[in-house]
């Protein structure tokens, strides 16, 4: 049975110890690489989990239980994450979700990309006002900020924000990503601006900051 369909059959039943196991039996055997089950096992996992937005007839608690248990796998792999990690960097990044964004399993997937390529990954969760993110900024010294957005209504308040951190903090790098942005770059408008949707897109753009 493939490896995806095993694992939505659990998560269909609400089995988080099966699914827990499943992913460490993958990755920790080598039949599936951290970021080879971070891209074609939990991504697809995560959209499956269909929002109300998407499926009016979505039943809300069917995708809190869900996302729940997909939360427990990520975390139960981060000690895998930081033994593929490089060690030693100065670099600093922040993961943030735009005011009024609320998804936030694929942002923090990303924050472990970051960990693994040596980045100090400083993950802000959901739905961070905007002034906040300008403050934040100013508060820390990050290389990279990197802002996601699955909600396609939210593209409105990503063009805000990545407007004020551009006004308040001209030479900041923004990495962007999300599934509202798949099929519409041509929506964002900013300047150090780069769109991401995956570990390979990410690790072209920060190549010049890695070791």
């Amino acid at each position: 049975m493939p490896y995806l369909t095993q694992f939505q059959e659990k998560l269909n039943e609400y089995d988080k110890d099966a699914c827990v196991g499943l992913a460490h039996e993958w990755v920790s055997s080598g039949q599936l690489g951290l970021i080879e089950f971070y891209e074609t096992i939990l991504a697809k996992a995560m959209t499956g989990v269909t929002s109300k937005e998407s499926n009016p007839k979505h039943k809300i608690w069917d995708e809190h239980m869900k996302t729940q248990i997909l939360r427990t796998v990520l975390e139960s792999l981060y000690p895998i994450v930081l033994k593929k990690s490089f060690q030693g960097s100065d670099k600093r990044v922040a993961i943030v979700c735009p005011e009024g964004e609320y998804h936030e399993l694929g942002p923090r997937v990303v924050a472990d990309y970051f960990r693994i390529l040596g980045f100090n990954a400083h993950f802000f969760g959901n739905s961070l006002p905007k002034e906040e993110i300008s403050d934040l900024i100013r508060s820390f010294d990050f290389d990279y900020v990197v802002l996601s957005t699955n909600n396609f209504y939210n593209l409105s308040a990503l063009n805000t924000t990545v407007g004020i951190i551009n006004r308040d903090h001209p030479e900041q790098k923004i990495i962007l990503g999300g599934q509202a942005l798949v099929n519409n770059h041509d929506a964002i408008h900013g300047n150090n601006v780069f769109i991401c949707q995956n570990f390979k897109e990410l690790q072209a753009v920060v190549k010049g900051d890695v070791k």
